[in-house]
């Protein structure tokens, strides 16, 4: 009996680490202040409070997060970042040459349960 409570109890705790280890990055506190700081430009975007001056703000952020894909397709799914910063885009600086590449990127969602991709999914 003791052997089988003992493994179990092993089994509860490398889930723990398990999971500990999978999210060390949004723990961490550069990741989660690029996070906040992307939530608060995509806010600004959808209040039509953003500025020209956010464009190096939004260009760093990403940037960093660009190297945590994981963490940036979380965050892409709770708030649509790629939507945000292209329509950010289409209002300060249309001419910019990434915002083709953004429009098509932003229209393609991940579907949330097997992770295909899949355009029109109607939560745009």
């Amino acid at each position: 009996m003791m052997d089988i409570l003992a493994a179990c109890l092993l089994g509860l705790v490398l889930i723990v680490l398990l999971y500990f280890a999978n999210n060390r990055h949004e723990l961490a506190g550069p990741v989660k202040e690029t996070r906040e700081g992307l939530m608060e430009l995509q806010l600004k975007v959808v209040q039509h409070s953003s500025t020209d001056a956010d464009l190096e703000l939004w260009e760093r952020y990403l940037a960093y997060l660009g190297k945590y894909p994981n963490e940036f397709n979380k965050l892409d799914q709770k708030v649509n970042v790629r939507k945000a910063f292209a329509q950010y885009l289409e209002r300060h600086y249309p001419e910019d040459a990434r915002l083709s590449s953004l429009q098509e990127a932003a229209s393609w969602r991940r579907e949330e349960i097997w992770g295909m991709n899949m355009k029109g999914t109607g939560r745009d």
